[in-house]
């Protein structure tokens, strides 16, 4: 009998058809005699492997072929009987004859997984086999592809599976030369089928039972090579938290010391592992370092914002599906830098008359290198002639300390007429100076 309950094999019944003979000249009747074979796994995690038919090769000892015969196992059956007819040689007088049988056991893509023999077997006619004769275990040994493996490596090796769920995992066989094998059959396991249930144990999925819990998942060549997978059997995301607080500050253009981070746990409030978590900027400007994050052992999931060039207000979502709390919004300030430069902020009139103050005033801002103001600056500001053709004398209030990082300085004027004239500001506490403004035409005042 061939079983598939729990192992592919029991065991197989062999049925010889067995000649009597009177004379040389043939035989007279057909007697049947019958013999067990029990095959057994060489490796015992070989039971449940992908079997589509088996092959049974019955060799006289003269090494020709008595038998041969290949079996179909029927889709979902637990056992099949084989039987086979060998007629016994006229010279096997006494009653006997002994056979070399070879088992082939065949995948579904046609190719030999597993060979047993080959054994000796004697066939007995009624009456003849002695008490216990009969009965012969074959080992059955691993000869499909990646039978040469070496080593065995789990692509993933810490994962989880939430109750009542399935996950796939896979595992690649390797020669000495660590090459991969492809189509090696590999086996998986479970150190708790409680927590961890084997779905397809070659096909390497496994299901969540309905116990938190971390299993080990065992990817086995029929070879005797073995590697790990860490599973955690965990319940279904339920909530998402915000654990950074709103209103981190960091300058314009630089990366945020501390990640942004967010919380995921199930209905009993513990935490949910391997859970992605999208992040996604939906105010301001600025860069994430990742677009999707996974949940820790904690159930942490973590992603660093790089601040706009701009001043300004940033808020960075965390998504996690429809579950409670999702989605959660954080935000972060893009804050200016220390100054680095001056620059005027209100463009002169077109024309302005000798000796008249220039109307409206003129502003000169401290930025950062981006060109934010600098709000928080109150630097002295001096406003000087840079260029001056027509050798005029600037007069008003020359030196003004700025206010919200803005200098401005009213009644300006200068007291020739002329084209060209340039203004130059700088902060001498600082060491800044501004390009050269620009002004218009001054023409001469009648009076």
């Amino acid at each position: 009998m061939l079983s598939r309950r729990p192992a592919l094999l029991a065991s197989a019944l062999l049925l010889f058809a067995v000649a009597c003979f009177t004379d040389s000249a043939g035989p007279r009747a057909l007697m049947r005699a019958a013999l067990a074979v029990i095959p057994t796994w060489a490796n015992p995690k070989s039971a449940g492997a992908p079997v589509a038919k088996a092959r049974i090769i019955a060799r006289r000892l003269d090494n020709s072929v008595a038998k041969d015969t290949v079996i179909t196992y029927p889709t979902g059956a637990d056992s099949l009987v084989v039987n086979l007819d060998v007629t016994l040689l006229g010279s096997s007088f006494a009653g006997l004859e002994t056979f070399s049988v070879v088992f082939d056991l065949i995948g579904p893509l046609g190719d030999t997984l597993f060979v047993g023999g080959p054994i000796a077997l004697t066939g007995y006619a009624p009456g003849k086999a002695p008490p216990g004769a009969g009965i012969v275990t074959v080992p059955l040994v691993y000869s499909g592809p990646g039978r040469n493996a070496q080593s065995v490596s789990a692509v993933v090796k810490d994962t989880a599976v939430a109750f009542g769920d399935s996950i796939t995992l896979t595992a690649v066989a390797k020669d000495g030369t660590g090459a991969a094998l492809p189509g090696t059959l590999i086996a998986w396991t479970s150190t708790d089928t409680t927590r961890l249930k084997i779905k397809s144990k070659f096909g390497g999925t496994l299901g969540g039972g309905s116990q938190r819990g971390i299993v080990k998942a065992v990817a086995s060549t029929l070879t005797g090579q073995n590697d790990t997978v860490n599973v955690t059997i965990q319940p279904v995301p339920a909530v998402l938290k915000q654990i950074t607080a709103n209103g981190t500050i960091g300058l314009v253009g630089s990366k945020l010391p501390f990640p942004f981070t967010v919380l995921v746990q199930a209905a009993d409030s513990g935490p949910v592992r391997s859970v992605p978590v999208t992040w996604s900027i939906v105010l301001g400007g600025g860069t994430l370092s990742n677009v999707v994050t996974y949940t820790d052992s904690l159930g942490l999931a973590r992603d660093t914002l790089t601040l706009p060039v701009t001043v300004g207000t940033v808020t960075v979502r965390a998504t996690v599906g429809a579950i409670s709390g999702s989605p959660v919004n954080i935000t972060a300030i893009a804050a200016p830098g220390t100054p680095t430069k001056l620059a005027f902020l209100v463009n002169p009139p077109a024309s302005v008359g000798a000796g008249v103050a220039i109307a409206p005033s003129l502003q000169v801002a401290e930025q950062d290198a981006a060109g934010n103001l600098v709000a928080s600056a109150t630097d002295s500001i001096v406003i000087a002639i840079g260029t001056n053709p027509g050798g005029s004398t600037l007069s008003g209030v020359l030196r003004v300390k700025a206010v919200g990082g803005i200098a401005t300085f009213p009644g300006l004027s200068l007291n020739k007429s002329s084209g060209g004239y340039t203004l130059v500001a700088s902060a001498p506490a600082v060491g800044l100076t501004s390009a050269p403004q620009e002004l218009p035409p001054f023409w001469r005042q009648l009076h």
